[in-house]
């Protein structure tokens, strides 16, 4: 029994090495976005290192912090157009298997269709495969909300948990160990007004340590000895 005890501890050490961290994160309790006009940034990161900006055509668009989702700041603008963005900037170095996930919500009027694109030079910007998404305007669900002008605003007591989007970036392989990387996430749609508002909270990037990851050589060895001491348990019983 001992034996075997073991050897499910050593599988639960392996499978466990090498768990997705938080690389870097944007609450945006202490970056307050508030400014108006055509861009806003940077904004530093509550965790980790990086910068969160925002850009849009329009000189007119006001950056605001309202609740976020069961916190009380988030980053959201209005005045969108088809093509702008916030972005999120950081380094991997030291780690792979990249994620990326946010809370997101609008207005009845905000822009609803979304694509997410990477860099890692800062310049040149490709489109994510599969990854766009609708974000809904609906009052159904756990949402609570504290502004019922406009329908959708979260609040800042309450978490809702069927407003976030994650994307799974681990095949990117450019991403990995990089010492820059930035994300984009761009609207893709026009919105019902000007004043039609977009918002993100809890903007995180993850990925895998490399330096958790056990080697093949050791990884087949841990694995040795799970299988010697089963079949060494099933000698001894027998």
């Amino acid at each position: 029994m001992k034996t075997m005890l073991k050897s499910a501890l050593l599988l639960a050490l392996i499978a466990t090495a090498a768990q997705a961290a938080t690389i870097t994160q944007w609450t945006f309790e202490t970056s307050l976005p508030n400014s108006t006009g055509a861009a806003i940034g940077p904004l530093a990161a509550e965790v980790g290192t990086g910068s969160a900006s925002g850009v849009h055509a329009s000189a007119l668009t006001a950056y605001t912090n309202p609740a976020g989702n069961g916190s009380v700041d988030s980053f959201s603008s209005n005045n969108w157009a088809i093509g702008d963005y916030y972005q999120f900037a950081t380094a991997t170095t030291g780690f792979t298997g990249i994620s990326i996930s946010l809370d997101q919500t609008r207005s009845s009027t905000g822009p609803a269709e979304f694509s997410l694109s990477y860099s890692t030079n800062g310049t040149d910007y490709n489109a994510v495969s599969g990854a766009t998404w609708s974000v809904t305007a609906s009052t159904t669900g756990n949402i609570t909300y504290s502004d019922t002008t406009t329908g959708n605003s979260w609040s800042s007591s309450k978490t809702a948990t069927n407003t976030s989007v994650s994307f799974d970036l681990s095949v990117i392989s450019a991403l990995n160990d990089a010492a820059s990387v930035s994300f984009r996430i761009i609207s893709t749609s026009t919105p019902g007004s000007a004043g039609g508002t977009n918002r993100v909270d809890n903007v995180t990037i993850a990925g895998t340590a490399i330096s958790a990851i056990p080697e093949p050589s050791s990884t087949a060895a841990l694995a040795g000895l799970v299988v010697f001491g089963a079949v060494a348990s099933r000698r001894r019983r027998t």
